[in-house]
């Protein structure tokens, strides 16, 4: 028996890798999920700005405390989804902040509505029709 896959790490879960990495990914999609409603939730308000990028580092803090606390494989076999969830997971949120924020880059109407001066998003040209 290989003692080198079972030993564990303060911090770390202790819950099978199979399992977590099931957990894990279940959690962290519900929890991008709820974060990309709430990022197209607040876009028209004032200050999105702020609730962007606050929301967006919530994003980034899951994913470092996913790096932190994910147990190690039971196998060499077991890294090629660890790898994937590693490379997804960034994707998936830079994907989602790219979307909502592209969207409401081409949302003219909703730029002007949103309680910030008009110089902040338009051109001077623009400004004058």
């Amino acid at each position: 028996m290989d003692h080198h896959y079972f030993y564990h790490k303060a911090g770390q879960m202790t819950m099978s890798f199979s399992n977590a990495l099931i957990f894990n990914g279940f959690n962290g999609f519900a929890f991008l999920s709820s974060l990309y409603v709430i990022m197209i939730l607040t876009i028209g308000l004032p200050m999105w700005k702020l609730i962007y990028c606050s929301t967006a580092c919530l994003g980034l803090a899951l994913l470092a405390s996913y790096g932190t606390i994910f147990p190690y494989p039971n196998s060499y076999i077991g890294y090629i989804p660890l790898i994937a969830f590693v490379y997804a997971f960034p994707s998936i949120v830079t994907i989602m902040l790219f979307s909502v924020f592209m969207a409401f880059i081409v949302d003219k109407r909703g730029r002007r509505l949103v309680d910030f001066p008009a110089s902040c998003f338009s051109s001077s040209h623009e400004l004058s029709l």
